[in-house]
């Protein structure tokens, strides 16, 4: 007898080692654990009938006493094990009491009877069995941390209500942190609905608002690209957080009240300072009137590429360039000096400083001279991005130098310039990256949108008075039909008599323009503004941004 009890006993051992060496815990759950966490029930109907072996998965007090397995972790257990099975030989296993939630069971009474008739090779056992009602319904394979995080899960829906208001959310994810961070998504998301429409928001409106307008369109976006894929071991929702970069700004936070306990107000300070930064820029972005999609057709284009009269338009008389006194503003100026002499137009610089600006307006004046081109420079002080989005309304065209390109962090982009840029100027922003460059083919992407259709009238402009080679090509998503979308470029400019290349490519949007502008050796990128709404573009990224990261050709964005 004692020798089958050590011979569990080794097994019990065996098996806490494995524990350690893969990872996976062999413990018990406790049952008194579950009934809180999971706010269980327990029914008047109790049933006598064989349930598996296996699918005990946790005890009523002895959770520490027996491995999963049911082998026994405790040597002084030796008397009582023996006598359970000097029973069991002579007169059977006798019926044990268990409570059963969804197809798991926890043993009330009969620990010992269980791991005696596992070490005999039994595979069923008889009990009493009490269901208890749960709002999860428990596997055999569950877990301590399942329990943990499907009771954390519990209390995020109870608090954000979305499996009342949308019963089809599936939001799971792998931590039980991860809901603290998607509550916390939650609230800002309030903050800043409450901010932008000055109003009280409710928590239970902005969760769904949430929801439809960040959380599902990422979502989505991901289900097409089959992202899960490319991460097995992880949810929808968690890859949501990886792209959000939620999750990194709350662990910032946290290593730094960790660090700072005894000042806890930087803390607070820290995240009042970010949510005043989105609301700055969301607000900039509602607010704006400068960059309404059809102006530029309207106002600009349209009219001109119809004119056969003869006559030559010029649609970028006045250049904008910003100095700033360093290599990257001379690049720039190069570049917007070559396009005045193309559109016959003059370059307006702009230098924001408080100090002396005499050498940085002597060697404007001497490069415009050069270049046989009229220019102007302008010394201003306050907001780099502010003043130029400013001169920008009275200019065709802002040329910039690509020297801090928007970074790849969701909230980093915050407080990038550039991006105010983009989303704030007026008119055609065009990027340099500093090098070599020939304009003798243009690459436009299009998808039909507002703002590319914007870029398909200045790219078919160009294509006619710059005499470029355009090709327009067109990536399939979710939001556009690839063909239809051709068909609608093709015929915007056959009807302005400019030939065109078209092409229908899968794939991401700014790798499939950056690898047709290496392919047709262009020198020019054409695209759209930011067309998302601000949040889901903070988190999901755009094409622009991936474009000015990594691309080596100029590119155009068009408002």
């Amino acid at each position: 007898m004692v020798r089958e009890f050590d011979r569990a006993r080794l097994q019990a051992d065996w098996e806490q080692v494995l524990a350690r060496l893969t990872g996976k815990s062999v413990d018990l759950i406790a049952y008194e654990e579950v009934r809180q966490k999971l706010n269980t029930q327990i029914t008047p109907h109790r049933t006598l009938k064989d349930i598996p072996i296996d699918a005990i998965v946790g005890s009523v007090g002895r959770a520490t006493d027996f491995t999963r397995k049911f082998y026994p972790l405790r040597d002084n257990d030796a008397v009582r094990w023996e006598r359970v099975r000097e029973v069991a030989e002579t007169e059977g296993v006798q019926p044990i009491e268990a409570y059963q939630i969804g197809e798991a069971y926890f043993v009330a009474d009969g620990n010992h009877r269980v791991s005696v008739a596992r070490q005999m090779g039994a595979t069923h056992i008889e009990a009493y069995v009490t269901e208890v009602s749960s709002p999860v319904s428990l596997q055999p394979d569950a877990r301590p941390e399942d329990i943990i995080l499907e009771a954390r899960r519990l209390e995020f829906l109870q608090h954000t209500h979305l499996d009342q208001v949308r019963p089809v959310v599936e939001l799971r994810a792998s931590e039980p942190s991860a809901y603290d961070t998607l509550e916390r998504h939650i609230e800002l998301h309030r903050y800043v609905m409450s901010a932008t429409q000055k109003r009280d928001v409710s928590a239970d409106e902005a969760a769904t608002d949430w929801y439809d307008k960040v959380y599902s369109v990422i979502a989505n976006v991901m289900r097409e690209q089959n992202v899960l894929r490319d991460f097995p071991h992880h949810t929808e929702a968690d890859v949501y957080l990886m792209v959000s970069g939620y999750r990194a700004l709350m662990d910032e936070a946290t290593e730094w009240e960790a660090q700072a306990s005894h000042e806890p107000t930087q803390v607070q300070s820290f995240v009042a300072r970010v949510l005043g930064r989105i609301q700055n820029v969301l607000a900039s972005d509602d607010a704006s009137e400068r960059v309404m999609p059809g102006r530029w057709r309207r106002e600009h284009v349209l009219a001109n590429l119809q004119n056969d009269d003869g006559q030559v338009f010029r649609l970028f008389k006045n250049i904008l360039v910003p100095l700033n006194g360093r290599a990257s503003g001379w690049d720039a100026l190069t570049m917007a000096l070559d396009v005045a002499q193309r559109e016959r137009g003059r370059v307006l610089g702009l230098y924001v400083t408080q100090d002396d600006a005499s050498a940085i307006q002597a060697e404007f004046a001497r490069r415009c001279e050069q270049a046989s081109i009229f220019g102007s420079l302008a010394v201003e002080q306050g907001d780099i991005a502010e003043t130029i989005c400013n001169r920008a309304e009275w200019v065709d065209m802002t040329v910039i130098k690509i020297a801090h390109p928007p970074p790849a962090l969701p909230f980093a982009k915050l407080g990038s310039g550039m991006r105010t840029l983009i989303r704030n100027c007026a008119s055609p922003i065009l990027f340099t990256p500093g090098i070599v460059y020939h304009f003798g083919r243009a690459v436009l992407g299009y998808d039909a949108s507002p703002k590319s259709n914007e870029a398909l009238a200045i790219a078919a402009y160009l294509a006619r008075r710059w005499n470029l080679a355009l090709t327009i090509v067109s990536v399939p998503d979710n939001r556009h039909d690839a063909g239809e979308a051709l068909y609608q470029a093709q015929d915007f400019v056959r009807e302005r008599k400019i030939r065109a290349t078209l092409i229908n490519r899968s794939g991401q949007n700014a790798k499939v323009l950056l690898q047709v502008a290496q392919e047709q050796r262009a020198g020019l990128i054409i695209v759209g503004g930011y067309g998302h709404n601000p949040l889901v573009e903070l988190t999901l990224g755009s094409t622009v941004d991936e474009i000015l990261r990594t691309s080596y050709f100029p590119t155009l964005v068009c408002p």
